[in-house]
C-alpha cells in the first residue's frame, strides 16, 4: 500500500472557473465545457487556505506508516499474502484549534493504519473466487477513513465495492465570530458487479450512496430582521440538523460486436435533503420551537450511451449521448419575526413548485489520420438543460395582510460547440497543432409576476457565440529534452456572467530534461481576461512559473524538489446598497503572490531501514503591503482588507521505519504544521503530530 494516506478530505474542493483558468500547475486541462467557455482544470493544488494549504497536504502528504511487502502463504488452494499497521497517534495543538481541525484534523488514539489481505487461486479456477483483496486505510479513529474490496471469479462475475468517510470540521472563522459553524461526516459507497467479465457481452449493475448528517449552526434564518430592525446587532444563530442523502442505481450492458464497442447504462438517481431548523434564537429563554420547515426530494433518471469503431487505424469514430429526466418536488415553510419585539407580527413565507429538469448532451468525434505525420479531429457537441414547471414564491405579511408572489415557469440553456484541430510532425524532433473552436449559446427564461414589481413578467432571452484559435509546437531538440508551447486567443460578443470570458489570451510553455536517473523540469503560463458589462467590468491577470526535478544518484539515496509561483490580480466594477443607498463606481481588487515549495529525500540506512525527511512550504505575499490598512476606492474600509491576504503555512516530517524481525517492522513518525496570517492571529495554530506502530506481514 502506499507510504502515505490521503490527507486531502473530501470537502475540500478546488477552485471556482476563476482559478481553473489562471492556474496551471497539479492539473489537467480538459476541452472547453458546454456551460462555461473556456477549459476546466482539475486537482489544482489549492492556494490561500482552500487552495494553497491544501496544495501542501497533496504534495506532501502527512507522516504515516509504511507497511513491509508481506510474503505469500498457502492456504488450501489460494495463496494468501497479508500485512496490517496498527499504532497510536499523539498530537499537541497550540493557537486556534477549530482552525486546525478545519485544515488537517488528525488527532489522538490508537487506530487501524493500514491493512491487506489479497488471496488467489492456485490455478486460476477457485471454488467461489480466483482473486480477492481487501486494503483499508485510517480505521477507527482517523478523520478519514477508506475500505476498499474487490473479489472475482474468472469468466463469471467481478465485484469492486469502494468506501469513504471523511470529517467535516467548519468552524466560521471568517464569519460572525464562527457563530456559522459546522461539524459533519460525509460518506459514500460505491458497489459494481460485472456478470461474464471475459465474454464479448458484459452485464453491469451498480449501486451508489451519499450520506452527510450532523449539527450546524446558521444565521441565515435571522439575516433578515438583523437588516430590517436592528441594524448593527449581531446575528443570533440557530441550529440545523443536516440529514441529505443521495442513491444511485445502474444498470447497463458492454459489448464488443463486429467491430463496434457499445456500452449502454440506465441509472435511477433519488436525493432527499430533510434538514430542519430546530430550534429559536440562541439569545432567546423561549423553549426550542421549529422555525422553518424545508424537505427537497428529487428524482432522476436517464440514459448514458457510448459507441466506437476504428476503421484500420486511419479514421476512427465515436459518439456519446446522455439524457436525464430530473422530477423535483420543494417546498418550504418558514415563519420570520423579529426575536427582540415580542407579540410582533411574523411574516410568513412559502415557496413550493414541481418541476422537471431534462439535460441532453451528446458530441461525435471523428479521427483521420490519412498519413503517419497528419492527424485531423472534430468534434461536435450538443448540450440543452431546461427547468420546466411552476414554482411559486409568496410572502404575506400578517399585519398589513400584503401578498408578493412571484411565479417562475422555465430556465432554458442550450449550446452548439464545434472544435477542429489539426496534428502534424514533419519532423522527427518538431510537431505542429493548430485548432479553431465556435460554440453557440441561448439562455431563455420566463417569468411571472402577481403585481407589476419586478422582475418584469415575460420571457427573456440572450444569444452568445465564442470564437477561439489555438496553436503550438513541440519540439525534441536532443534525445533526452523536450520543448513544449501553446496559446490561445478567444472572443465571447455576449458574456453571460462579469467574471465570464470576453476578450482572453492564454499562453503556456513546458521542457523536460531526463537523462538516467535525473530528471527536470520548468513550466510558465500566462492568461489574460478582460470583460465589460452594463452594470460592471472584470478583468484578470495570471502568470505562474514553476520548476521540478528528482534525482536518484544511488540505489539508497533519493531527492525530490517542486517550486512554484502564482501570480494573480483581478479588477471588478462594484454596485450594491449600503444602508439604504446605491453605491456605484467602487472596485473590487484581488492581489495574489503565492509561491510554493516542497523537498524531500529518501535515505536506505541499511538494507531494511528506511529513512524519510521532508518540508513543504506555501506563502502569499499579497501585495507587499505589512499592515491590514491600505487605500483604495471602495466606500466600504473593510473591503480594502479583503483585497489581499497575505499567510504562511509549512509543515517538515520525518518517517522511520525498522525491521524488528523477519516480518516485523517498527515505524515512527513525525510532522509539524505552522499557519499564520499576517493581518490577523486569530485563526493562527501551531501543531505537532507524531506516531509510532507496529507492521506484521504474515
Amino acid at each position: 500500500m502506499s507510504a502515505f494516506t490521503d490527507p486531502m478530505p473530501a470537502h475540500t474542493f478546488c477552485g471556482k472557473r476563476l482559478w481553473g483558468r489562471i492556474a496551471s500547475c497539479g492539473g489537467f486541462v480538459t476541452r472547453p465545457g458546454l456551460i462555461e467557455n473556456r477549459p476546466q482544470v482539475k486537482n489544482l493544488p489549492h492556494i490561500v487556505i482552500c487552495i494553497g494549504l491544501s496544495g501542501a497536504l497533496f504534495a506532501q502528504q502527512t507522516v504515516t506508516p509504511s507497511p513491509e511487502s508481506p510474503e505469500q502463504n498457502t492456504i488450501g488452494d489460494y495463496n494468501i499474502t497479508q500485512s496490517f499497521e496498527a499504532g497510536y497517534r499523539t498530537l499537541s495543538v497550540t493557537g486556534n484549534d477549530a482552525s486546525y481541525q478545519s485544515m488537517v484534523n488528525y488527532g489522538d488514539g490508537l487506530r487501524l493504519f493500514d491493512s491487506d489481505v489479497e488471496a488467489s487461486s492456485k490455478d486460476g479456477h477457485g471454488w467461489l473466487f480466483d482473486q480477492l483483496s481487501l486494503k483499508t486505510a485510517g480505521l477507527g479513529n482517523d478523520p478519514y477513513e477508506s475500505a476498499v474490496f474487490r473479489v472475482e471469479k474468472n469468466g463469471w462475475y467481478e465485484y469492486d465495492m469502494n468506501w469513504r468517510l471523511s470529517d467535516y470540521v467548519n468552524p466560521g472563522l471568517t464569519t460572525v465570530d464562527g457563530i456559522d459553524a459546522a461539524n459533519l461526516q460525509h460518506r459514500s459507497q460505491d458497489h459494481d458487479l460485472t456478470l461474464l467479465p471475459q465474454s464479448r457481452v458484459r452485464f453491469l449493475l451498480g449501486y451508489s450512496r451519499v450520506t452527510e448528517d450532523g449539527p450546524q449552526l446558521t444565521t441565515v434564518s435571522d439575516s433578515y430582521f438583523d437588516a430590517t430592525f436592528n441594524p448593527g446587532l449581531l446575528v443570533p444563530a440557530v441550529f440545523q440538523n443536516i440529514r441529505r442523502t443521495q442513491d444511485e442505481y445502474r444498470a447497463g450492458v458492454d459489448a464488443k460486436l463486429w467491430g463496434f464497442k457499445l456500452n449502454i447504462l440506465h441509472d435511477w438517481e433519488f436525493f432527499r435533503d430533510d434538514t430542519n431548523v430546530l430550534q429559536t434564537s440562541v439569545l432567546q429563554s423561549s423553549p426550542p420551537t421549529q422555525l422553518r420547515s424545508q424537505p427537497d426530494h428529487g428524482e432522476t433518471s436517464g440514459w448514458r450511451g457510448f459507441l466506437e469503431r476504428d476503421f484500420g487505424g486511419t479514421l476512427s469514430v465515436n459518439a456519446r449521448a446522455t439524457y436525464q429526466g430530473t422530477g423535483h418536488g420543494s417546498l418550504l415553510d418558514e415563519q420570520l419575526f423579529n426575536p427582540l419585539t415580542p407579540g410582533e407580527a411574523p411574516q410568513i413565507i412559502a415557496v413550493s413548485g414541481e418541476a422537471s429538469r431534462p439535460a441532453t448532451a451528446a458530441n461525435l468525434n471523428i479521427v483521420w489520420s490519412p498519413a503517419s505525420k497528419l492527424s485531423i479531429k472534430n468534434e461536435a457537441s450538443y448540450d440543452q438543460v431546461q427547468m420546466n414547471g411552476n414554482d411559486t414564491y409568496s410572502q404575506f405579511n400578517t399585519a398589513t395582510l400584503i401578498d408578493y408572489s412571484v411565479n417562475f415557469q422555465l430556465l432554458s440553456i442550450r449550446s452548439f460547440s464545434d472544435v477542429f484541430d489539426v496534428s502534424y510532425q514533419p519532423r522527427a524532433w518538431l510537431g505542429l497543432d493548430g485548432g479553431y473552436e465556435i460554440t453557440t449559446r441561448r439562455f431563455a427564461s420566463v417569468v411571472q409576476s402577481s403585481d407589476n414589481s419586478a422582475p418584469d413578467p415575460g420571457a427573456y432571452s440572450q444569444n452568445n457565440i465564442l470564437h477561439a484559435g489555438t496553436a503550438g509546437v513541440r519540439l525534441r531538440p536532443m534525445n533526452r529534452l523536450t520543448v513544449n508551447l501553446s496559446g490561445e486567443v478567444g472572443h465571447t460578443n455576449r458574456p453571460i456572467y462579469p467574471i465570464s470570458d470576453k476578450d482572453y489570451h492564454t499562453f503556456s510553455g513546458r521542457a523536460q530534461y531526463r537523462a538516467g536517473s535525473f530528471s527536470a523540469g520548468i513550466f510558465a503560463k500566462a492568461d489574460y481576461n478582460v470583460n465589460s458589462v452594463s452594470v460592471s467590468s472584470f478583468s484578470s491577470q495570471s502568470r505562474s512559473y514553476g520548476a521540478e526535478t528528482s534525482w536518484t544518484p544511488r540505489q539508497w539515496l533519493t531527492f525530490d524538489a517542486t517550486w512554484s509561483k502564482l501570480h494573480l490580480n483581478t479588477a471588478g466594477g462594484l454596485l450594491y446598497f449600503a444602508n439604504s443607498t446605491l453605491i456605484s463606481g467602487t472596485d473590487s481588487i484581488y492581489i495574489s503572490n503565492v509561491q510554493f515549495g516542497n523537498v524531500g529525500t529518501r535515505l536506505a540506512l541499511t538494507k531494511h531501514a528506511d529513512l524519510y525527511l521532508g518540508y513543504s512550504r506555501v506563502q502569499d505575499f499579497g501585495d507587499g503591503r505589512s499592515t491590514a490598512e491600505g487605500s483604495g476606492t471602495n466606500t466600504v474600509a473593510a473591503f480594502n482588507v479583503a483585497q489581499t491576504y497575505p499567510l504562511l503555512y509549512d509543515t517538515p516530517l520525518a518517517r522511520l521505519s525498522v525491521p524488528l524481525a523477519a516480518r516485523l517492522r517498527f515505524n515512527a513518525g513525525w510532522q509539524y504544521y505552522r499557519y499564520h496570517e499576517q493581518f490577523s492571529a486569530i485563526r493562527d495554530y501551531h501543531a505537532n503530530t507524531a506516531y509510532t506502530s507496529l507492521g506484521w506481514s504474515f
